[in-house]
């Protein structure tokens, strides 16, 4: 009986984590598309194509969401939208950040940065 009850706790805490940190798979592009602009429109960042691919098979009930933005903006802009991803109630990874800088942005001017990001989708 306790161990039936533990495991019950389990997966009403996996269901709220899903909840509160993924986007159901459903609703998944139409809900990060936006999320996504909205951020680097906070951010003050320019956001040129985004290009996303999903692992079609799930691990542990979760699709992995791989996510290429490039964006371009001052560094102190670029920084904000970067602490943006991190502190979203939606979980992202920063996996790799491919920066293209130039003599300017060493003195704080424009920089173009690729972040490649994961996040997740629930079933």
């Amino acid at each position: 009986e306790k161990l039936s009850a533990q495991l019950e706790t389990y997966e009403q805490d996996r269901r709220q984590l899903f909840t509160m940190h993924f986007i159901a798979r459903k609703a998944g592009f139409s809900e990060i598309l936006p999320q996504v602009d909205m951020m680097a429109s906070r951010a003050g960042v320019k956001k040129t194509r985004v290009d996303y691919a999903i692992d079609e098979a799930p691990k542990h009930g979760l699709y992995s969401v791989n996510i290429r933005i490039p964006v371009t903006g001052e560094y102190s802009n670029i920084v904000n939208f970067v602490k943006d991803l991190e502190y979203s109630d939606t979980f992202f990874i920063i996996n790799s950040i491919d920066v293209h800088g130039s003599a300017a942005a060493a003195t704080g001017g424009v920089v173009s940065l690729a972040l490649n990001l994961e996040t997740f989708f629930y079933q």
